[in-house]
């Protein structure tokens, strides 16, 4: 930022999974989780996607939020999978156009690209965890662990920045 000039207020879409629903139970806590990650929650406009456990559309000043309920028939994979699709459509039903496209997990680079591609929108990974060496504990953890790794490699040439939260997951993009 220059002096003298205003910041740009931007257009920032998020997407993520949100099984507590805290934008709806606990709004303050997720504005303050916006502004612990420096995002500016009362300066720019957010579009917030999550996969969760019951459906709504809903606006509470600058953050708009669209929550898509998880397949009973799938997990996370097919979240991914249909992500791809869904989100671009939402965000054109909506007449929401995004500066940065934010994503807390690696699969969900890809449900930004149509936008990347056609408006030049910058994708940003926060990275929480090491998805890999967590996968590895769950219930078909080899499975779940090359899907992960397939995801990451393919994902790196998309990503415009990635931040790190931890040691483990900075040593993981590196």
């Amino acid at each position: 930022m220059t002096l003298g000039k205003e910041a740009k207020k931007l257009n920032i879409a998020i997407l993520g999974f949100d099984a507590r629903n805290i934008f709806e139970n606990n709004h303050e806590l997720y504005v303050s989780k916006l502004n612990r990650d420096r995002l500016g929650a009362g300066t720019n406009d957010f579009f917030i996607i999550s996969w969760s456990t019951g459906g709504y559309y809903k606006e509470r000043g600058n953050l708009r939020a669209k929550h898509l309920n998880m397949p009973a028939w799938g997990g996370r994979f097919f979240c991914d999978l249909l992500s791809i699709f869904v989100v671009p459509f939402i965000f054109l039903r909506h007449k929401f156009r995004p500066n940065v496209f934010i994503v807390y997990d690696i699969p969900f680079v890809f449900a930004g690209l149509w936008h990347k591609l056609f408006f030049r929108t910058k994708i940003v990974l926060f990275l929480t965890n090491v998805p890999s060496e967590l996968a590895q504990t769950r219930r078909l953890g080899r499975l779940k662990y090359l899907y992960w790794r397939a995801a990451a490699l393919g994902a790196k040439f998309f990503i415009d920045k990635a931040v790190a939260i931890s040691a483990p997951t900075k040593n993981f993009l590196l």
